[in-house]
């Protein structure tokens, strides 16, 4: 019994609390060090949440560790003044200029997109990134599709192609195109849907002939096998790194706002992780080495910096949003409708994560009937 809670106290516990402590802790600094530079008192400082079980002030601030070691949080001198959180002292938040307040609660977000930044480098500069090859080795199958029914298998390198599925006498029917290039195969195969093609491929030092028929793709009209280039690993110098680590951000951004987008459209079906499901990928993560436990905090930094850029009243996009609204209208936002948009915005945060707590649910319980 003892060894099986230390077992999941190792496994589990402690990379959660590491990976959300990091992520948090990064983004509530960013909001630290521009209020601090615009003058701004930060009455505290903490590492996780719950009672103090170690603290220290400095100067104006106490840094704190809390018992519930899940992230951290920072508490601006004068942030709640619809709250009697306002004496009117130049050094409180609420007694700043609309842009300064925009500015320091932009610096949360920025602060996790460049932690992420940094981590995916970082693993560009250690382990180096995965790559797709030019050349025609097959690196994946995907199942059900034309390739695999055919027999194609991950290894086998494509030599040649033969248009029409076997030779012909006449016309491009029959005629064997030499391939030397991953590009230079996917053209032939995309320029010809539904027509039979003979693929000759090396396989384990043998030569094989395996004809498929390439199947439409309906939304980008061309042909598809269901095959996937072999990766390789890149190493990166350190300013090569630098610039993997923006440009793996910025897919990944990318990618998140298309698949919501999808999902606002009902392209595809709502499908998100809530904290259940986040903790059990960290976890596991965490099992595989350190390299994939870092991507895996890189990819949370990044979820967390878009996420709160979001205009949702209570997260840091909101609160910028209604900072550029009352530059704009010249004078403070009416405190009752501030107080029915952080209303509105609580509820909405709390629909989100019970819809996303019911879908770890119910992944969870279908891993479990399995």
């Amino acid at each position: 019994m003892i060894l099986a809670a230390w077992n999941v106290v190792i496994h589990y516990l402690v990379p959660i609390g590491i990976a959300f402590s990091v992520v948090v802790v990064i983004h509530e600094w960013g909001h630290f060090w521009i209020a601090r530079r615009c003058g701004v008192r930060v009455d505290r400082f903490s590492l996780g949440f719950g009672p103090e079980i170690f603290g220290i002030t400095r100067g104006a601030t106490r840094y704190s560790l809390a018992s519930i070691p899940l992230g951290g949080y920072v508490k601006l001198a004068g942030e709640a003044p619809e709250d009697g959180d306002h004496t009117g002292a130049p050094d409180e938040f609420s007694s700043q200029p609309w842009h300064i307040r925009a500015w320091i609660v932009l610096a949360g977000p920025l602060a996790s997109l460049l932690l992420a930044m940094a981590l995916f480098a970082g693993i560009a500069w250690r382990w180096g990134a995965a790559s797709p090859s030019d050349t025609t080795i097959i690196g994946q199958v995907i199942p059900d599709g034309p390739a695999s029914a055919a027999g194609l298998r991950p290894g086998d390198k494509v030599l040649a192609v033969t248009l029409g599925g076997r030779a012909r006498h006449g016309g491009q029917a029959g005629r064997t195109l030499p391939v030397t290039s991953w590009k230079g195969m996917a053209a032939i195969i995309h320029t010809h849907p539904d027509k039979p093609l003979r693929f000759q491929i090396e396989r384990r030092a043998a030569r094989l002939s395996i004809t498929i028929t390439p199947k439409l793709d309906p939304r980008h009209k061309r042909g598809l096998i269901g095959v996937t280039p072999e990766t390789v690993q890149v190493r990166f110098g350190p300013f090569q790194a630098l610039w993997e680590g923006a440009r793996q951000t910025y897919l990944w951004i990318a990618l998140t706002l298309k698949f919501l987008g999808m999902m606002i459209l009902r392209l595809v079906s709502p499908d998100i992780a809530g904290p259940l499901g986040i903790a059990q990928v960290v976890a596991k993560a965490a099992q595989n080495g350190l390299q994939e436990f870092l991507y895996m905090i890189a990819l949370i930094s990044t979820s967390l910096g878009l996420f709160n850029l979001f205009p949702i009243p209570l997260l840091d996009g909101g609160h910028i949003a209604m900072a550029a609204l009352e530059g704009a209208m010249g004078k403070p936002l009416n405190p009752k409708v501030t107080k029915i948009a952080q209303s509105v915005g609580l509820v909405l945060l709390l629909t989100i994560l019970v819809f996303a707590t019911y879908s770890d649910i119910a992944r969870l319980r279908s891993g479990l009937m399995k």
